[in-house]
């Protein structure tokens, strides 16, 4: 059970538990099906679950007079949990609202090359794309993302995945077995409802053991909500 395991390791699970005799030779159509059912079970277990181990923080150094820019590379623009903005690292993060409607607009027009900081509201403006109001002052301001970010690829037998190795192979193998109607297929699918289970009460626990003498000293911030 771990993370980061490569597409061919995962191959070689994925053979295993569909019960593919290791010795026996696969056509390529049969390898790239594998790999690509492989893939497609990330992909679907990616979407339905907030996984904590890949949430990430990403800040951007907004330019005075520019409101549209790219999202960052790795982060995926659909799992965006909040945004929060401040004007130099000396200030406090506020909390940034989505939606810029007409009467914002009025207020201050990037349009028109009005500015203020700091940021109070973003939107999506294209693909890739956002929009920040109202447009920055000042240089360097700051505009920082949480969410989830986007998965690497996983094409290459050299690649990675992002997910529980056990959890992609159980479930890739009993879609396989489902569909050649093998009986095994509920025995695999119910180990892999299982594991998933297990995978997402470890990642929920609400019980923390602290080590004595070695407690946290720091204390948490308070996010100011929009025009606070």
């Amino acid at each position: 059970m771990a993370r980061g395991t490569t597409l061919g390791e995962l191959v070689a699970m994925f053979r295993d538990e569909a019960g593919f005799a290791s010795t026996a030779s696969l056509s390529q159509n049969a390898l790239e099906a594998i790999k690509t059912t492989l893939r497609r079970t990330q992909d679907i277990l990616y979407e339905g679950w907030a996984w904590p181990h890949l949430r990430v923080d990403r800040t951007e150094e907004l330019q005075a007079g520019e409101s549209q820019y790219s999202f960052p590379t790795d982060l995926n623009p659909d799992r965006i949990e909040y945004v929060v903005s401040r004007e130099t690292p000396q200030n406090d993060w506020c909390g940034v609202a989505y939606g810029i409607t007409p009467g914002m607009r009025n207020e201050y027009d990037s349009a028109q090359g009005e500015r203020s900081d700091p940021v109070r509201a973003w939107q999506y403006y294209d693909d890739g794309q956002y929009e920040i109001w109202p447009m920055t002052d000042k240089q360097g301001c700051e505009l920082q993302f949480t969410g989830i970010r986007a998965l690497r690829p996983l094409r290459q037998d050299a690649d990675r995945a992002d997910l529980d190795d056990r959890l992609i192979v159980l479930f890739a193998a009993g879609q396989w077995l489902k569909r050649a109607k093998d009986p095994a297929a509920d025995i695999v699918l119910q180990l892999a409802d299982s594991h998933y289970l297990k995978i997402k009460g470890n990642s929920q626990r609400k019980s923390v053991f602290p080590i004595a003498g070695a407690l946290p000293t720091w204390r948490p911030i308070t996010v100011k909500a929009p025009g606070t």
